[in-house]
């Protein structure tokens, strides 16, 4: 028994002898650096390894989570390119939102001690609206023009009209005028304005993601005599 216990303390030896002068024993301490690319609902990662730990690398998977703690997670295998980058596209992100990110490593003896990293998705856009110029102005009365464009979010415009003022404040304020929803082209009659005035306007428009302005414009009241 005891030469069975001999036998095996001095095989242990021998492998962690082994071990020490194998560079994969060496390379255990992985270093890398990281680059993400977010949009709106997709990220486009890329991971550069040292080139004796790339060597060696024989898979790289992607966790990601909306919570520091990685409580509630999401996994992506990452592909190595020609130009020995492991890349890979995370979709049906939420937008406006931060992920955290760590990055598993086989053989397991790669894994680096590493914080996680973090990224943050891009807001969706507000439409794209314009302010067009005024018709119909009168002594009291006017015209409004604007025209409104879903934007690249596509999503439906929910609120629309104009804002104005016989001030040239900001563009959030002023008397206001809704002209339902929708994309294209609108328009509001305005009435009870002062005479011989200068009155300046902006268009604007609302979809979930926020609301867009359009230039700031202005125009004359007839003069009465």
């Amino acid at each position: 028994m005891k030469k069975v216990k001999l036998l095996y303390y001095i095989l242990l030896i021998s492998i962690l002898s082994a071990c020490e002068s194998d560079p994969q024993w060496k390379a255990q301490r992985l270093s890398y650096t990281d680059s993400i690319v977010p949009s709106w609902h997709t990220a486009e990662v890329s991971l550069k390894i040292d080139e004796q730990s790339n060597a060696l690398t024989k898979n790289v998977v992607i966790v990601y989570s909306l919570k520091d703690d990685f409580s509630s997670k999401e996994k992506a295998n990452m592909t190595c390119n020609e130009k020995r980058q492991w890349i890979a596209e995370l979709k049906e992100l939420k937008d406006s939102s931060t992920y955290y990110v760590r990055y598993l490593f086989s053989p397991a003896y790669l894994q680096p001690d590493s914080k996680a990293s973090s990224f943050q998705t891009i807001p969706l856009p507000a439409p794209k609206i314009h302010t067009k110029e005024a018709t119909g102005i009168t002594e009291t009365t006017a015209i409004l023009h604007g025209s409104a464009e879903l934007g690249e979010s596509k999503d439906e415009i929910i609120e629309r009209g104009f804002y104005y003022s016989l001030l040239r404040v900001s563009d959030f304020e002023g008397k206001q005028v809704k002209c339902g929803n929708g994309s294209g082209d609108f328009s509001a009659n305005i009435k009870a304005l002062r005479a011989n005035a200068t009155y300046y306007y902006v268009a604007y428009a609302i979809n979930k993601h926020g609301i867009a302005y359009g230039d700031t414009l202005q125009f004359n009241t007839l003069n009465p005599y």
